[in-house]
């Protein structure tokens, strides 16, 4: 029978390395701690983790008495040489495996009074040497920031809120100024100096206010916020987050690199400029979700831009709110659409298409105001697409954009193998009647064939299309531009064309 005389968690130990009285049960268990006495009939023994036991002498198979690892460590502190720093580290260490705690904390403090430079004991400390010192982190920090302040101080500097500022520095930051071109003045003045005027509740460069200011106006018009992006060129407004403004951006900005390299534009000249009032101006793209926001701010537009009521008419007017959106070079550049019902993803592909018809129009070295002809403006638009995108999913007929006839079944998605089925099967419309078509004339079939043949123009020579857009611009026939140009017919070109998209495609 066993009684417990305390709150006894039983201790019960196979063989313990560390020494100590072991009483050996009948049933193999082995208890370890001290025997505090002994009789015929019980043994009374404290645990060596806490509590003790009466255990009946006729369940003790053996008893063998030890020191316990707390008395071992004891006798052989007491044998040490009072001044043995060396010795009481190591018998410390010893302790410190053998888990008696109090002795090695005991220890290390003896060996600290001994030898207060003892690196390892005050390495067991936490402690850290500083300009030949041990201390704590705490100290060490204290100290480098007493020795910093007073290096500062000897080079005559004072600290003001976290900073080591001369003493003019920190009187004028006590006034609330700031330093601007080496001279200290309010922020009002420093942001005016830099160019920036205040806007609502902070300050804005000066460039960037027409572009927050339209943005807002617009926002209020179309009954939703609106996210802007903006270039030198561009400024990008929409519906939707502040990454898609900047992608957008980023598609118009990619798709003017490639018509200035085409057209050889050159670095600096401003295509977006208004040409009736002489103002700089950069083209304004916005991209909306749904009808209502767009017919909104339609409503918006023109109110807040008066000179639009300058160049359109009642009938342009209405065809825009029937539109699912527009693009307007005058006076200002505009290209504006939504998503619905098209995806998302495709007014990336609008973007480009709109901005290729607008930079056609602007680009300086095209004399006049028509346009070259609908084949090779819409077939210019899709090559900037795909060149940009990689697809083509826009193309401007019927009183939309985005959108088919109803009555012919869907383009492919490999624009090529469309070609290679046209060039193959001679089904097409010859060169010479689709230039002479206007936009709601052309059937998606002569769409493809158009993006081709402008494909085939430009890999044949840039210089020779740009020349060509430029005298269809000046309402030269497209059968005469092409002969004074290529030296060649329509029907020529045709021919050439098909020969390209047999061997190319």
């Amino acid at each position: 029978m066993i009684r417990t005389f305390a709150a006894i968690g039983v201790v019960l130990l196979a063989a313990a390395a560390a020494a100590a009285d072991e009483v050996r049960l009948a049933d193999g268990r082995v208890l370890e701690g001290k025997i505090l006495s002994e009789t015929a009939t019980e043994v009374r023994l404290r645990l060596r983790f806490g509590g003790e036991m009466t255990v009946a002498r006729s369940q003790v198979k053996s008893i063998e008495k030890k020191d316990l690892p707390e008395e071992e460590i004891e006798k052989r502190r007491a044998a040490l040489d009072p001044k043995d720093a060396e010795g009481r580290w190591a018998l410390a260490l010893d302790a410190k495996a053998r888990g008696v705690r109090k002795a090695w904390e005991e220890l290390v403090e003896e060996v600290l009074r001994l030898d207060p430079d003892h690196a390892a004991a005050n390495e067991s400390k936490g402690r850290v040497r500083h300009a030949g010192r041990w201390m704590t982190p705490a100290e060490r920090e204290k100290a480098l920031k007493d020795e910093q302040a007073a290096e500062k101080e000897a080079q005559g500097l004072v600290e003001h809120e976290g900073r080591w500022v001369t003493p003019e520095e920190r009187d004028a930051l006590r006034k609330g100024l700031v330093l601007h071109e080496g001279r200290w003045m309010s922020e009002r003045e420093a942001r005016e100096a830099k160019g920036e005027v205040p806007y609502k509740d902070g300050w804005v460069r000066k460039d960037e206010l027409e572009a927050l200011l339209l943005r807002d106006a617009l926002a209020e018009a179309a009954g939703v916020p609106l996210n802007a992006a903006s270039s030198e060129r561009f400024v990008v407004l929409t519906v939707f987050g502040k990454s898609d403004a900047e992608q957008y951006l980023k598609d118009a900005e990619r798709t003017y690199e490639e018509f200035a390299r085409l057209f050889g534009v050159k670095q600096g000249e401003r295509l977006f400029d208004d040409p009736f009032n002489r103002r700089e101006r950069r083209c304004h793209i916005v991209v909306l979700e749904k009808d209502v926001q767009y017919q909104k701010f339609l409503d918006g537009l023109l109110r807040h831009h008066g000179d639009l009521k300058k160049v359109l008419r009642p009938e342009r007017v209405e065809l825009m709110r029937k539109q699912k959106g527009f693009f307007l070079i005058d006076p200002d550049c505009w290209i504006v659409g939504y998503v619905f019902p098209y995806p998302k993803a495709q007014i990336r592909h609008t973007v480009v298409h709109k901005l290729s018809h607008v930079l056609v129009l602007r680009a300086k070295p095209f004399k006049g105001i028509a346009w070259p002809n609908w084949w090779l403006v819409e077939g210019l638009g899709e090559m900037q697409e795909i060149t940009a995108l990689g697809s083509c999913q826009v193309f401007c007929i019927t009183t939309g954009y985005g959108e088919s006839t109803g009555d012919v079944k869907a383009i492919g998605e490999s624009w090529k193998a469309e070609v290679k089925k046209i060039a193959s099967s001679g089904g097409d419309r010859r060169l010479a009647e689709i230039a002479v078509l206007g936009l709601n004339d052309l059937e998606p079939w002569d769409l493809v064939k158009s993006w081709s043949v402008v494909h085939y123009l430009v890999n044949l020579d840039p210089e020779k299309f740009a020349a060509l857009v430029r005298r269809l611009k000046d309402r030269v026939p497209a059968s005469d531009a092409v002969k004074e140009i290529y030296g060649a017919t329509l029907d020529e070109i045709d021919g050439r064309w098909r020969d390209f998209v047999r061997k190319t495609y």
